[in-house]
């Protein structure tokens, strides 16, 4: 197959057309990705850094909040009241004002030992928090922030009803009277739920969102998609404290997860799955003061939905293109070997002896010069074939058969429908035709053997000038002739004299149905072989004669 030059040439083209696209799919794609994911991934990374500044924002107003209610001039001498007094009352209607007001599920007044003395929770008066790491660290003289944990008391929960377990945050500081001595701890109890409304405020499309998670890889704030969690039955009624942030493929920590339990700041462009299996991308920062992860995620889907949009038109380009390439190829393949292949078989043809061979090429170009060439020496062969042909049947027939044979050589150098060759007649003013042949029909007037007068006649006009005669349309034809032969369907016609010893002894004379055929290009080879013809004809009137005194003797 491959020893074809069709099938060389259009591999070729093919292969150097394919070469950009190549280079555009492995060499420009690749950069133009790698561009798109990197803004996709600074843009996650900016709101990954925005969300995780928020919540250290968030909770040190919480800090804040709780020390500056603690120097309250009331709330230092909280233990000096007596629950019936009206400072005691005071203190209360202040304490439900600030919750209300910075939306706190509770607030605590807890005595050195631990007992709750004074809060807007009036079911926790009276209990002991001794064993809360938010008193213990508090009581020390520290402003903390409390694990989140589940509350070990029945308190309010998110739907307004009491509840064992609610996932429970407390910020606390210390509560020190005139001398600077510690009598006490403030508790301030946050609302989580408020926390992941705040959060969710900066958006991150429609699948994108910000969770915490602690250190054991339980997400401490709801997420976005709590139906669909709970739904997969990862949950019983929410996703604080009873979610762990885990592969569901693996049943390992999510990348995430895992960077922030290490510890580690980071992100991942290339997609993991998260809690739900959904290939995400993700940003997480590591808040060591508090021991929490901020997660920022959004699916893989929607985060390189542009990405994956232009990854499809290009790849949709590129094919289209390789397509038009292929046929491109294939044409110009086609265009250049086909003049090749042709002069190829016709040079093939033509050393087999076939001097017909002729090859069709238009175009102006070095195949178009050798196509040319190629023609101009087969016509040569041709000729050349035709004169020898020609010479061996005048030589070689009977005289008798020498015009017909002469006719089927010279129908493959001039084309004709009738073909005739006429004599003058050496008394008469008049000519005969010698010789008559017509193709597809007979010829009812002008036919071999008959005399007809020299006037208004082409063999007249011939003897007059001694030059050849053309009668591009006999329909306008000058000539008595031409009126007869159109009757017959011919429209052109061709005469050409022939010369022995310096006399015009007759003509051969053509025509042909097509109007305008014949023009001076027919004259070069009817030049060559006029001189044999006129010594044929001449051969033919001396034994004509001799047949005569045969029988007058």
């Amino acid at each position: 197959m491959f020893n074809s030059i069709k099938i060389k040439l259009i591999v070729i083209f093919l292969l150097w057309s394919l070469v950009p696209l190549v280079m555009l799919r492995f060499i420009v794609y690749p950069v133009v990705h790698g561009t798109f994911e990197q803004m996709v991934i600074q843009n996650l990374t900016g709101v990954g850094h925005k969300q995780s500044e928020f919540v250290s924002s968030w909770m040190k107003e919480r800090k804040n909040d709780a020390a500056l209610l603690a120097s309250d001039a009331r709330i230092m001498n909280f233990h000096k009241y007596l629950p019936e007094g009206p400072d005691y009352k005071r203190i209360l209607t202040q304490l439900e004002f600030v919750r209300d007001t910075h939306g706190y599920k509770d607030i605590l007044l807890i005595d050195k030992e631990g007992k709750v003395k004074a809060g807007t929770e009036k079911n926790l008066i009276g209990i002991y928090m001794t064993d809360f790491d938010f008193f213990q660290e508090a009581i020390k003289g520290k402003v903390y922030v409390s694990k989140v944990s589940p509350s070990t008391f029945p308190i309010i929960n998110e739907y307004g009803d009491r509840e064992y377990g609610v996932p429970t945050l407390f910020v606390s500081s210390p509560i020190r009277d005139e001398e600077y001595n510690i009598q006490g701890v403030l508790a301030l109890q946050v609302d989580l739920v408020t926390l992941s409304n705040e959060m969710r405020k900066v958006k991150l499309g429609e699948t994108g969102e910000t969770y915490l998670v602690d250190k054991d890889g339980l997400m401490i704030t709801e997420s976005k998609f709590v139906n669909t969690i709970h739904q997969m039955g990862l949950i019983k009624k929410r996703t604080s404290l009873e979610l762990k942030v885990i592969d569901p493929t693996t049943g390992k920590l999510t990348r995430a997860t895992e960077g922030c339990v290490k510890g580690q700041d980071g992100y991942d462009a290339r997609g993991y799955l998260d809690y739900r299996g959904v290939k995400v991308l993700g940003v997480w920062h590591w808040l060591p003061e508090y021991g929490w992860g901020v997660i920022s995620e959004i699916d893989l889907e929607e985060g390189y939905s542009t990405l994956l949009s232009l990854r499809r038109e290009f790849l949709a380009i590129i094919f289209v293109m390789a397509g038009v390439l292929m046929l491109v190829s294939i044409y110009v393949g086609r265009r250049i070997s086909v003049p090749i292949i042709g002069i190829n078989d016709a040079t093939k043809k033509l050393a087999a002896g076939d001097f017909s061979q002729r090859v069709t090429v238009t175009t102006a170009d070095e195949l178009g010069q050798l196509a040319q060439s190629f023609n101009t020496m087969a016509s040569s062969l041709q000729e050349k074939e035709f004169i020898h042909n020609f010479n061996r049947i005048i030589a070689s027939s009977l005289l008798t058969d020498v015009f017909g044979a002469v006719s089927n050589e010279i129908k493959r150098v001039v084309d004709f429908d009738r073909i005739s060759i006429t004599r003058v007649h050496e008394r008469e003013q008049a000519w005969f035709i010698t010789f008559a042949l017509t193709r597809g029909y007979t010829s009812n007037e002008l036919r071999e053997g008959s005399m007809s007068r020299k006037e208004g006649s082409m063999m007249g006009d011939m003897l007059a000038t001694g030059k050849p005669v053309v009668v591009e349309d006999t329909e306008t034809g000058k000539y008595w002739s031409d009126k007869l032969l159109l009757k017959e369907g011919i429209r052109s016609r061709l005469g050409y004299p022939l010369h022995f010893k310096g006399e015009i002894i007759g003509a051969i004379n053509f025509g042909s149905r097509k109007k305008g055929y014949y023009t001076e290009k027919h004259f070069e080879i009817l030049s060559r072989i006029a001189p044999q013809l006129a010594i044929a004809l001449e051969n033919a009137t001396l034994i004509e004669k001799l047949k005569v005194q045969k029988v007058e003797v």
